[in-house]
């Protein structure tokens, strides 16, 4: 029978780790590799190696020599999770040992699981992984970031990300701190330098009150007042307008007529 993917490699794990802690790991590994779908299966052996390292690492470490080269980095990446989840330090001391390319590829699982429990500390390892897994592992710090200090998380990526990682970042962690405690959310928006760095936050924010937190007028007010680059400034403009056409059509297109609009920004809103 189908059974969603997340589904599936749920049910593996639960499977793998009984099979891990009744001292059967030969019989876990072999049970993965029987796995048709490659995903499934490189899944599986990370688990595989995530719960042997969960006991021992220095086990699973010694067990890496029997795997081929697909599965093995899998196999790293599961005992790095394991290893940052117990002994931080010991899992960086461990990373740093490996050849440059196996470090590469540990140290983002290493800096996932950090992430959870202190994602400030995690967020100082970013830089020293390959540019390619920043995102991951940007997603990976502001995730928990967010529930934990979403102000501190915004701060961060300010003071610390380029301004295309911002703008993919900013809005997940402001729209946390919406539901928790928006004045405190708008008030770090609006106190932002002017820039590109607060434009990204305030089109992060009307984004997220377009919905009703706020009247659309005042929305509306706030793009003109508080954003400086043109294109953002317009890209925040229609988010706002086409919101507020779904719920007052007439005075949308009303308002939109009185602003200063490209012809790009007019079609994008009334094919909304």
């Amino acid at each position: 029978n189908y059974m969603e993917p997340w589904k599936q490699q749920s049910g593996s794990a639960v499977i793998i780790r009984a099979l891990v802690d009744g001292s059967s790991t030969e019989a876990a590994y072999e049970w993965a590799k029987q796995l048709g779908h490659v995903g499934d299966k490189n899944f599986a052996v990370g688990e595989v190696y995530y719960q042997i390292a969960n006991q021992d690492p220095q086990v699973a470490i010694g067990m890496l020599e029997e795997l081929p080269g697909g599965e093995r980095n899998y196999g790293l990446r599961g005992i790095a999770a394991a290893w940052a989840d117990q002994d931080v330090e010991g899992a960086i001391t461990w990373a740093n040992t490996l050849e440059s390319m196996d470090r590469e590829l540990v140290l983002p699982s290493i800096i996932d699981g950090i992430a959870q429990n202190d994602p400030q500390a995690a967020a100082q390892l970013i830089n020293y992984i390959p540019s390619s897994n920043h995102d991951t592992a940007i997603e990976s710090v502001v995730t928990p970031w967010a529930q934990q200090n979403p102000q501190e998380a915004a701060d961060w990526l300010v003071a610390e990300r380029s301004i295309e990682e911002q703008s993919y970042f900013i809005e997940p962690v402001l729209n946390h701190w919406l539901d928790t405690n928006p004045e405190a959310a708008k008030a770090w928006v609006v106190n932002q330098q002017e820039g590109d760095s607060k434009d990204q936050a305030v089109l992060a924010y009307v984004r997220n009150t377009s919905s009703g937190i706020e009247n659309h007028q005042d929305l509306l007010t706030m793009t003109q007042s508080q954003m400086v680059n043109p294109a953002t400034r317009e890209m925040a403009t229609v988010n706002v307008l086409v919101s507020w056409a779904r719920l007052d059509q007439a005075s949308a297109k009303s308002q939109a007529g009185t602003m200063e609009l490209s012809s790009g920004a007019l079609a994008n809103f009334y094919h909304e």
